[in-house]
């Protein structure tokens, strides 16, 4: 048993991630803007918190679309599905997009979740698109 995520456990994983992102912005701002006028809901949408959500929701929205067609083509490779350090870079895209969304999220901060998550989502990216390019 492997402490690794495989691909198509990561490709889950990113898809449950991102609905619960979502999911969470529905909750904890659309339905509130519901029921404010025009002038409370720029002041509510203004507040530190609520800007600091949506930019974090914003750019793991960017990332989720690239990780689950990486992770899933990933799994579909028959020779990619089985390498560990495959493992280790779906890992990286999960666990780097997790802290990045829901560490600013419940901090209401950047810092430190964007400068941990944004790294690792690139390390595993990057080894991804390596060992993708060596199946073609």
């Amino acid at each position: 048993m492997s402490f690794f995520l495989t691909p198509g456990i990561a490709a889950f994983s990113t898809l449950a991630n991102t609905l619960a992102a979502k999911m969470f912005m529905s909750a904890a701002v659309r339905l509130k803007l519901t029921g404010m006028n025009k002038e409370d809901g720029k002041k509510f949408l203004g507040e530190p918190w609520v800007k600091n959500a949506c930019a974090a929701q914003l750019n793991e929205a960017e990332y989720s679309p690239l990780f689950f067609s990486v992770l899933m083509y990933a799994k579909m490779g028959s020779n990619l599905n089985s390498s560990s350090s495959v493992g280790v870079a779906s890992t990286l895209c999960v666990a780097g997009s997790v802290l990045y969304f829901w560490g600013r999220v419940f901090t209401g901060k950047s810092l430190p979740f964007a400068l941990i998550g944004a790294p690792m989502r690139y390390a595993g990216l990057l080894y991804l698109t390596y060992a993708i390019y060596g199946t073609l």
